[in-house]
C-alpha cells in the first residue's frame, strides 16, 4: 500500500480537495473517489520501543526465547512489554487495563491501493466504530508518563533484559552483549524517544487518538493528474467492489450502496464484469444521480 501521507505532499499544491469544482450529476468515478476519505492502519506505538541491533539470523526464533519478545514483529522492544515482564519495573510501575474490542470500520469502505476509501458521508459512522475500540486512552497516557518520569528504572530493567537475551543471540558477539555498549545504546535511544514524546505534546491528544485508536484518515488527493497512481487507485477500487460483491456472505455497507445504484441489480452479473466494464456502469449510473445522494438515502433491502 502506498503511503497517503507522501501522495498528500505531491499533489497539495495544486490539487486541494477544497478547491475541486463538482457537478454532483453528470459525475464520474473521480468525482465519486474525490467525496470521501482515505484510512490507514498505523503502528504509532513503535514510537515507545527501542531498537534491539539483533542480528537477522536470529530473529525468526529470539521472540521464543524471553516474554518481553513473545510479539515481537520486528528488531524492536516495546516498552509496555518491558514493563509487564520485568517484575522489579511492574511493582514499581502500575499500568491501567488495557482492553481490545473488536471494531467493523471497515464495512464502512473500500480497501484500496492507497488505503481504506470511505464515502465523506459514512465519516460518522466509522468514527462511532472507532469510538467502540477507543478504551484505551489512559493506558497510553499513563504509559507515556512512565516513560517521561522513570528513565533510570526503565534503564535498569533494559540492561537486565539485555543480559537475559545474549545468550540467545549470539552471545558476545551480539552488540548490546556488553553492559557499557547498552548502557550507551539505552541513554541514546532514549533521549531520542523523550524528544519525540516532547515534540508530541502540542498535538498530545492527537498522539494518543492515534495510539489507541490505531488508524487516521485524510481527503482523497487529486491524482488524476499522475496516469499511473489514478488507475492504480481505480482499479484497485474497483477490483475489491467485484471481489466482495462475488462473496457469498457480507456486510459492506459502501458495496450495497453502489449496488443499488444500478436499476437491474439482479441483471447485474458482477462476476462476469472485468474492472472497465464495471467502471463504465457505474460511470453511466453517476449521470443522473447526486454523489451525495448514494450514501445518504435510507439503506434499501438488497435484490
Amino acid at each position: 500500500m502506498s503511503d497517503i501521507s507522501t501522495i498528500e505532499e505531491k499533489y497539495s499544491e495544486e490539487c486541494s480537495i477544497k478547491n475541486l469544482q463538482r457537478n454532483p450529476r453528470n459525475s464520474n468515478l473521480r468525482d465519486l473517489l474525490l467525496n470521501g476519505y482515505l484510512w490507514n492502519e498505523i503502528r504509532e506505538n513503535e514510537t515507545l520501543s527501542i531498537d534491539l541491533k539483533i542480528d537477522p539470523e536470529f530473529r525468526k526464533t529470539v521472540s521464543k526465547k524471553h516474554p518481553a519478545l513473545e510479539d515481537i514483529t520486528s528488531n524492536t522492544l516495546k516498552i509496555e512489554k518491558l514493563i509487564a515482564t520485568d517484575g522489579k519495573l511492574k511493582s514499581l510501575i502500575e499500568l491501567p487495563e488495557k482492553r481490545t474490542t473488536r471494531s467493523s470500520w471497515k464495512r464502512y469502505c473500500i480497501y484500496t491501493d492507497y488505503g481504506y476509501w470511505s464515502p465523506i458521508n459514512f465519516k460518522e459512522r466509522i468514527d462511532n466504530e472507532v469510538a467502540k475500540k477507543d478504551n484505551s486512552t489512559e493506558y497510553y497516557k499513563a504509559l507515556v508518563a512512565i516513560i517521561q518520569n522513570n528513565g533510570d528504572a526503565l534503564r535498569d530493567a533494559f540492561l537486565k533484559f539485555c543480559t537475559e537475551l545474549k545468550e540467545h543471540v549470539g552471545g558476545d558477539d551480539w552488540e548490546l552483549s556488553n553492559d557499557e555498549a547498552a548502557k550507551e545504546h539505552w541513554k541514546n535511544k532514549y533521549e531520542i524517544l523523550l524528544k519525540k514524546l516532547e515534540n508530541q505534546k502540542l498535538e498530545n491528544q492527537k498522539f494518543i487518538r492515534r495510539l489507541s485508536n490505531k488508524i487516521d484518515y485524510a481527503s482523497v488527493p487529486d491524482l488524476w493528474n499522475d496516469e499511473i497512481a489514478s488507475k492504480e487507485f481505480e482499479d484497485s477500487f474497483l477490483e475489491e467492489i467485484l471481489y466482495i460483491s462475488n462473496k457469498d456472505r457480507y456486510k459492506n455497507d459502501v458495496v450495497e450502496r453502489i449496488e443499488n445504484l444500478f436499476d437491474n441489480v439482479r441483471e447485474t452479473n458482477f462476476n462476469e464484469k472485468s474492472t472497465k466494464e464495471l467502471k463504465k456502469s457505474l460511470e453511466d449510473a453517476l449521470k443522473n444521480t447526486d454523489i451525495e445522494d448514494i450514501f445518504v438515502k435510507i439503506k434499501s433491502e438488497r435484490r
